[in-house]
């Protein structure tokens, strides 16, 4: 941007999206399975145990409210 007459700061910068996408954590698995959980949690949420034969054990605090 400096080679091109640009201030480094001419821009305004919006950090609302970003900083909404960084309160939840979202895993994908490679069977298209997704998990998401609150960033600032998840360690205490969610377990995750990856086993020997490919497969993930996936061990969530809480029950399920709603399935769609």
């Amino acid at each position: 941007m400096i080679d091109n007459n640009l201030r480094e700061h001419a821009f305004t910068k919006d950090l609302s999206y970003l900083k909404n996408r960084l309160r939840r954590r979202n895993i994908r698995f490679s069977s298209d399975v997704r998990i998401s959980a609150p960033s600032d949690r998840f360690g205490e949420l969610v377990e995750i145990r990856n086993r020997e034969d490919g497969k993930t054990i996936v061990a969530i605090e809480g029950t399920v409210e709603k399935s769609e």
